[in-house]
């Protein structure tokens, strides 16, 4: 059956996975004082102890990315591509020390993530984001450094958690 014009091949429901979002992620609860946007641009924040996760979902913009991509993981590479450069375009605007990232590319729950870190310092940067359709979803993980082994295992645990809640509304 082919696409109607104006249509994706894959349509993501970015509410829907606002609704499925849990009161507690990668062992943390939500903390709605820092949760933002509106139902279909949203980030949803996760926090105790020092340890955070903020989950972003929104539509692909054609400013980072094809916004009805044919691969779904190049988008997820250009997505990333894009934050790295917004980031570090703010710390040379803000007069701070631009800090590289590493990238880092895995699979978790079937799912594709393309993620960029800060390197190990006291506090850390850390960030994945994997397509889906027209859509993209982003975890970022901020909090004090454990080391980098221990910071990507809990990364890729987080990210095998939201690919399920992912598969679950598409």
């Amino acid at each position: 059956m082919p696409v109607e014009e104006g249509t994706c091949a894959k349509e993501f429901d970015v509410p829907a996975l606002l609704e499925a979002m849990p009161e507690e992620f990668a062992g943390l609860p939500h903390d709605p004082t820092y949760d933002s946007g509106e139902s279909d641009d949203w980030g949803r924040f996760y926090q105790r102890d020092g340890l955070q996760f903020m989950i972003d979902a929104s539509y692909l913009d054609e400013g980072e990315t094809d916004t009805c991509p044919q691969d779904n993981d190049q988008a997820a590479r250009d997505v990333r591509s894009f934050i790295v450069q917004d980031y570090q375009r703010q710390e040379e605007e803000n007069g701070e020390e631009v800090k590289p990232f590493e990238e880092l590319d895995f699979s978790e729950g079937g799912r594709y993530f393309a993620c960029a870190k800060h390197p190990e310092a006291d506090l850390r940067q850390f960030f994945c984001v994997t397509s889906v359709g027209n859509a993209e979803v982003i975890n970022f993980m901020f909090r004090h450094s454990q080391g980098d082994a221990k910071d990507v295992e809990d990364m890729k645990g987080a990210s095998k958690e939201l690919a399920a809640l992912i598969d679950g509304v598409s």
